[in-house]
């Protein structure tokens, strides 16, 4: 009922990839900025930015062998120089995302089983809850600010209110089968044509949203082929992008950018049944090996208003490449000579700039108008 439902959508999803050649309309070039060593042995992981603190921070392991364990490095982007490290876990953190209401309360989740709240200003810890499975991904509830979700190895999402110290105050059962590689939130939004706000919930095998009200978890498993890798979303738009790692059916590592939709699947007025599905836009094509699980990024163009790119790292060829989402063009590949493990945009004294991770080091690329 589904497929017969979503069959006649006039949206096509061509299958691009870089042998399409870069565009020769792009005005606008990354060029390299700076780089900053950060963990020397490796160890880096993810990265997280606060634009209100102008500050970037790097999940990395401790330099002090008195010290063991991970914790964060503090990159003040208006001089792009690294601050303090900040110890928080015992073992590899997973994931990190700054709340979006107050700036200064990063939320990190690693395999030490531990969630911490701490104050980036001050260096300080202000919680922490424990699991009962190592954890690998966590984000917050961009309509709840005290409300944020964690994703465990063993594939349950837990929620959690910062009020509450007792522990998750929501335990959801996603479809699926292996760990939580990647969540983000959907912010609702009150439009007629709009889909709801909700979870978007990526386990190694499947991929699904969640619809979360106070009394009502609703799991939505959406129709889209794995493994996947990594999830991101474009608030302007309200897509997202989804990215899998090559398989035996698929060779090369593949991008989709997809947008949620409201499906009608009840037979009569009556039995008024609607079920969220995902619509997929654009298929980007990567490369044919990947042994990291990277995350990609869909953002919206810092000099080209209206224009979304998508920004995945191919660990085949050591590079990252830009697509264009609405012409579907290869907009440029940017060769890193590492394999990239996260990316961000960023924008700091009028300026911006696209930050790729690797194991060892960041490297901040700026963006310049090309002249004419």
């Amino acid at each position: 009922m589904l497929k017969n439902a979503t069959a006649n959508s006039n949206v096509s999803a061509p299958e691009l990839g870089m042998s399409q050649g870069i565009s020769t309309e792009n005005k606008n070039k990354l060029i390299i900025h700076s780089a900053l060593d950060i963990a020397k042995d490796g160890g880096c992981r993810v990265m997280a930015y606060n634009e209100w603190l102008n500050m970037v921070v790097v999940s990395m392991p401790s330099h002090v062998s008195m010290f063991p364990g991970c914790g964060v490095k503090k990159i003040n982007m208006l001089d792009i120089k690294s601050e303090r490290y900040i110890p928080v876990h015992s073992k590899q953190i997973r994931d990190m995302a700054f709340n979006p209401v107050k700036n200064d309360l990063l939320l990190t989740v690693g395999m030490d089983k531990l969630i911490k709240l701490t104050n980036v200003c001050n260096n300080a810890p202000v919680g922490s809850f424990t699991a009962e499975s190592p954890l690998w991904s966590c984000c917050w509830n961009a309509d709840h600010a005290n409300q944020f979700f964690v994703g465990s190895a063993t594939g349950l999402v837990l929620m959690y209110d910062t009020r509450n110290t007792d522990g998750p105050i929501k335990t959801i059962r996603v479809t699926g089968s292996g760990p939580v590689v990647s969540m983000c939130y959907i912010p609702y939004e009150a439009a007629e044509n709009s889909c709801t706000g909700g979870l978007l919930v990526a386990r190694l095998s499947s991929c699904s949203f969640v619809f979360v009200k106070e009394n009502e978890i609703e799991d939505n498993a959406l129709l889209l082929e794995g493994p996947f890798t990594s999830l991101s979303y474009e608030k302007s738009t309200r897509h997202f992008m989804v990215s899998c790692r090559p398989s035996q059916k698929y060779p090369h590592a593949r991008h989709l950018v997809c947008e949620l939709q409201n499906v009608d699947i009840g037979s009569s007025a009556a039995t008024n049944s609607k079920i969220v599905t995902a619509n997929i836009i654009q298929t980007f094509k990567g490369g044919t090996t990947q042994k990291v699980l990277s995350r990609s990024s869909l953002v919206a163009h810092p000099l080209q208003a209206g224009s979304i790119l998508a920004c995945a790292s191919d660990e085949s060829t050591q590079s990252t490449c830009l697509w264009d989402v609405s012409s579907g063009a290869c907009v440029q590949v940017v060769k890193c000579r590492e394999t990239v493990i996260d990316i961000l945009l960023l924008k700091s004294n009028q300026s911006a700039f696209l930050a790729l991770l690797t194991d060892k080091s960041v490297k901040f690329y700026k963006w310049v108008e090309l002249l004419s």
